[in-house]
C-alpha cells in the first residue's frame, strides 16, 4: 500500500506465529526464558491458553497454560504456549511504532521476528528442537474515537460508508452496531469485525468509537518459511482491508502524508 497516515487509529497490533506442539514447553520451562528477557519484560502471569475453536478438554491437571511476559513501558506483551507466540504492541502513553521498521526504528513485526528467534534458541538448547512454524497470523486493531475522527454518525457515516448501511436499521443515535465478515482466500484467510458503541483504550474514559479489527493468517509451506515476507504480506492483506473500508477522500481527517 502507498497509503501512509501521520497519525493513524490503530490502538493494537498482534503478530502470532504457530508450530508443532513442544510437548515439555510449560510455564515452569518457559521461565528460564523469561530469566533472559526480565529486564525488558519485567512483567510475568499465566493465563489459560488460547484454543483455535472452542472444545471440552478432559484431562487431570490445569493442562496447557500460557506465560505473558510484559515489557515495563506495558506496550509489548510475549505471548507463548506450547503450540504458538504472540507478540502484541498496545498503545499506551507513545506513538504506534509501525509495522515495518520506520526512520531507523524497529518495527513490530521486527520486534516479533527478533523475539521469536531468541525463543527458537531456547526451545533448541532446552528440547532440541526448534519451533516448526506452520501457519501465521497479524492482526491489527483500530479505534476511530469520537470528537477526534468523527462528530456523529451521518459524519462517522461519511469517513466508513458500511456504517450507514447499518446505520439505517437503527432508529436512535445510541444503537450498538456490530458487523462480521470472514473469507476463504487462496493466499489466506481474513476476518473484518466491527463494532460500533461504548470503547474504552489505555488513558481515555469509555466512550462512543468504533471498533476495527482485522485479522489475517495463513498456512506456511515447506519447512523453513521466510517468516518475515509472510507477515509482510500478511500486513498488506490488512492494509487493503483497513483502506477498503475508509472512503479515500475523507482520509485527511488521519493527515494522510505519502
Amino acid at each position: 500500500m502507498k497509503e501512509k497516515l501521520a497519525s493513524p487509529p490503530i490502538v493494537e497490533v498482534v503478530c502470532g506465529l504457530f508450530f508443532e506442539p513442544i510437548t515439555a514447553l510449560d510455564p515452569i520451562s518457559i521461565g528460564n526464558f523469561w530469566h533472559g528477557l526480565r529486564v525488558e519484560y519485567p512483567g510475568h502471569t499465566v493465563q489459560l491458553p488460547v484454543l483455535d475453536q472452542p472444545n471440552f478438554m478432559f484431562a487431570f491437571g490445569p493442562g496447557p497454560l500460557r506465560s505473558l511476559f510484559t515489557s515495563s513501558s506495558d506496550e509489548y506483551v510475549i505471548q507463548i504456549q506450547n503450540d504458538r507466540f504472540y507478540l502484541n504492541w498496545r498503545k499506551r502513553e507513545g506513538g504506534y511504532p509501525r509495522f515495518n521498521d520506520y526512520e531507523n526504528e524497529k518495527g513490530v513485526m521486527s520486534r516479533a521476528l527478533a523475539a521469536f528467534e531468541l525463543f527458537s534458541i531456547f526451545c533448541n538448547g532446552a528440547f532440541g528442537v526448534r519451533p516448526a512454524v506452520r501457519r501465521a497470523e497479524v492482526t491489527k486493531v483500530d479505534l476511530l474515537e469520537h470528537g477526534k475522527h468523527w462528530s456523529d454518525l451521518a459524519d462517522l457515516s461519511k469517513l466508513v460508508p458500511m456504517v450507514g448501511t447499518l446505520r439505517a436499521f437503527a432508529s436512535t443515535e445510541e444503537a450498538d452496531l456490530t458487523a462480521r465478515i470472514a473469507e476463504t482466500r487462496a493466499d489466506g484467510d481474513v476476518v473484518l469485525a466491527m463494532h460500533f458503541g461504548m470503547q474504552s483504550i489505555f488513558g481515555m474514559m469509555p466512550a462512543r468509537g468504533l471498533r476495527l479489527e482485522t485479522r489475517a493468517h495463513r498456512a506456511l509451506p515447506g519447512e523453513t518459511p521466510d517468516l518475515r515476507e509472510e507477515l509482510t504480506s500478511l500486513n498488506e492483506m490488512l492494509n487493503v482491508a483497513f483502506f477498503g473500508l475508509l472512503a479515500p477522500e475523507e482520509l485527511s481527517r488521519f493527515k494522510e502524508v505519502t
